[in-house]
């Protein structure tokens, strides 16, 4: 039974690993080509400019990898889709920080937007172990505290 949930979940993840890992330097390049970058200074610990909007290879290799797991026949392609709103709200959280310079507090709302975003699409944390099903009081904060480690 599991077996097929681990080679599915383990061939997503070096798919994904496999793409950001092309397209980064790629990226790279083509940002530092139109000086979309980052520069040093008093509150930047790199000594030279930093390309900006890292996150676009990662979430490429993320949204693709998702997408190829999306058509399978078993119950993950169903459940893959409901990751997706909550990813692009990482995502864009991400880009408008790489430009505007969130404050911390901001990020993690914008993360705990997103988890909320996951959870009532029906992904959740619905039971511990072999346990009755969790009271939503519970089922809440613990699913928003998971994928908020998990990010």
């Amino acid at each position: 039974m599991l077996e097929w949930l681990q080679n599915d979940l383990v061939s997503g993840s070096v798919k994904a690993f496999v793409i950001a890992l092309i397209l980064t330097p790629i990226l790279r390049d083509i940002f530092r080509s139109y000086n979309v970058v980052d520069r040093p200074g008093y509150r930047r610990v790199h000594a030279y400019p930093i390309p900006r909007i890292g996150g676009i290879p990662i979430a490429m290799g993320y949204g693709i990898a998702l997408y190829g797991m999306s058509g399978l026949e078993n119950n993950l392609g169903f459940e893959v889709w409901k990751l997706i709103p909550g990813a692009t709200v990482i995502f864009l959280t991400g880009l408008v920080d790489d430009f505007a310079n969130l404050r911390p507090r901001t990020k993690l709302a914008g993360q705990i937007v997103a988890t909320l975003v996951v959870f009532y699409s029906g992904l959740r944390i619905e039971t511990v172990g072999a346990g009755d099903p969790l009271p939503l009081w519970l089922n809440l904060p613990l699913t928003v505290l998971w994928l908020l480690l998990s990010t």
